[in-house]
């Protein structure tokens, strides 16, 4: 494994970027991350084989990664959604708990640009 600095950016609705040092092998981007809860852990890219180097800088490489994830998105009959959307109801309340008929899955698309270099002068890790 190689140290790199890195920069990954989420565009799409809720746009984030995350930057700092991680570590990179022949397939993988590792990074730090934490969880809606603060806890620790690692963050997983597989995008290697996606990124090229950028020309006249060394050991410098971007890319673009997409990913599809499932999400629940509640469903409502359309006189309760007419009801829901006039009178302020909170979506997380029980009221609108009960007007839920069921949840949809639905697939969305995220996409990422990634940008790292390698460190140079550094060792490589084995695992």
């Amino acid at each position: 494994m190689q140290k790199v600095i890195f920069s990954v950016s989420k565009s799409g609705k809720f746009p984030s970027k995350s930057t700092g040092i991680g570590y990179i092998d022949d397939e993988n981007l590792y990074i730090p991350a934490l969880s809606q809860k603060g806890n620790p852990y690692i963050r997983v890219f597989p995008c290697i084989s996606y990124c090229y180097s950028i020309v006249n800088r060394p050991d410098e490489f971007k890319g673009n990664y997409s990913e599809i994830r499932e999400v629940e998105i509640p469903v409502y009959d359309r006189h309760d959604q007419t009801s829901f959307g006039t009178r302020k109801i909170n979506p997380d309340s029980q009221e609108a708990m009960d007007m839920c008929n069921g949840y949809e899955t639905r697939e969305i698309e995220i996409s990422y640009f990634i940008w790292f270099k390698k460190l140079s002068g550094q060792r490589e890790l084995a695992i």
